[in-house]
This record gives C-alpha cells, structure tokens and sequence, in this order.
C-alpha cells in the first residue's frame, strides 16, 4: 500500500482530485483510502512531512499533507540520498548564504542597525525603513521585533522552544554525520502540535570535536524543556548521557 501511496503522490494534481475529498482531514485520509494505519500511517504522516506544519498534523487536510509530501519526494537525490541540505560548521554559513542570496538579487543587508521606524502606506504595506536618521526605500523588510524602536512590528501567539545540546553519545539510531529526527507530539494531549524536530550531527559536519554529539531539538510551544528529550535514556539505547547544555 506504501508504494502504491508513493507513487500517487508522485503523480499528484490537485486540480485532477475532487475538492471535498482534498479537504478531508490527511490523518482520516491515509487510513480510509490509502489503508495505512498505525506505525506506517505516523511515518508517512510526520517523517515525510518534517515539521511543515505548525498547527499539529490533527489540522492538516489531505492536500496540504499531499502536497507536503510530493515536495519531500521531489528533494529527493538533489544533494544526496536524502531530501534535506545541510551547511558545514553549523548554522553561521547559513546566514552567509542568505546574505548572498539576497545581494544577488538586490537586497540590502543592514548590520547592527536597529530600524527606527516603519514607512507604510495607505493600504499598511511596508514601502520603506528608517534607520540611523535616513529612510531607506524598499518594497519589504525582513527583521525581528526586538530591532524596532518604539513600535511593534508583529505580535504573535505562536512560540519556538528550541536548544543545544552536546552529549557524548549519539542519539539512537543517528549517523556520525547528519541525522533529522522527528519526534510526534501525543495526538490525544497535544492535537495542536508538531512535535519535536532534532538535527543531530558530530566531527564529519564540523559541528562537534570528535566523540560528541550536537544536537538541535525544537519545537513550535512554549514552555517545554526540549532538553529532557535528548536527555532521556531510552534515546540513547537505554545508556545514561553526559550532557553539556
């Protein structure tokens, strides 16, 4: 049933399936239609989905989570065996290469400046900043609350609990290099969530000296210690870590 599952998300058109069914919850769907339950139907639902969804996979509909899917199929042997890309040496290159990115296609990086003020017009899209006495003209902004001045730039419910850890074991299961772990959150006390996501990663991507472990657990809630996950025995084939936090 995975295969026959597989191979028509591959071929997937949401313009050639019917609308009500699109619009069934994914979880119901994998079951009724595609037969997969139980182990199957939670590797397919949050392994193959990562953490694409913030609201909990209980929220997802069918052609969200399908859609989601064909993307991780489509990743697939681009830079390697998986469809993720990782940058060396943590996440600092990844700064660079957005830095890159956006001078290529004209955009501006404005270091250790903090936006004074917002420009907006009538219909309160962003069409400026000012900073260090001088407006600047543009047609967006990219930055964090906590560099404007005076004024809330976005007010948000949603919340990220996020570490790092270093342990001298790796997680069970993990390679020496790169390892993406996702961990579902308990659909009857936490519907809402999407779990826990965790990179874990040593000495080969320049991330840990040699016999330890990095690990980066987060998730999309408030108040949850996502250190107690990789601190937990049971993860590291029932032998107790030292973690360095």
């Amino acid at each position: 049933m995975l295969t026959k599952f597989l191979k028509f998300v591959q071929a997937y058109n949401p313009d050639d399936a019917p609308a009500e069914e699109l619009q069934q919850p994914f979880l119901s769907v994998l079951e009724s239609k595609w037969g997969l339950k139980g182990r199957l139907k939670t590797f397919v639902a949050f392994g193959m989905t990562s953490s694409a969804f913030t609201s909990g996979i209980a929220n997802v509909s069918a052609e969200e989570g399908l859609r989601a899917i064909k993307k991780y199929l489509g990743s697939l042997g681009h830079y390697g065996t998986t469809p993720y890309i990782c940058s060396m040496y943590g996440s600092g290159e990844v700064v660079q290469a957005y830095c890159r990115l956006c001078a290529v296609f004209g955009g501006v990086y404005m270091l250790r400046t903090k936006a004074e003020q917002l420009v907006v017009d009538a219909d309160q899209n962003c069409v400026g900043v000012v900073a260090g006495g001088m407006r600047y003209t543009c047609s967006s902004v990219v930055l964090p609350s906590t560099l404007v001045s005076g004024q809330s730039a976005y007010n948000s419910s949603s919340w990220v609990s996020r570490a790092v850890v270093i342990t001298d074991k790796p997680l069970a299961g993990a390679a020496e290099d790169l390892t993406i772990i996702n961990v579902p959150a308990d659909q009857e006390k936490h519907a809402h969530s999407s779990g826990t996501l965790v990179a874990c990663g040593g000495k080969t991507m320049g991330i840990a000296a040699d016999g330890y472990c990095t690990c980066f657990p987060h998730m999309q809630e408030p108040c949850f210690c996502v250190c107690s996950l990789c601190a937990s025995p049971k993860h590291f084939n029932d032998q107790e870590p030292s973690c360095l936090v």
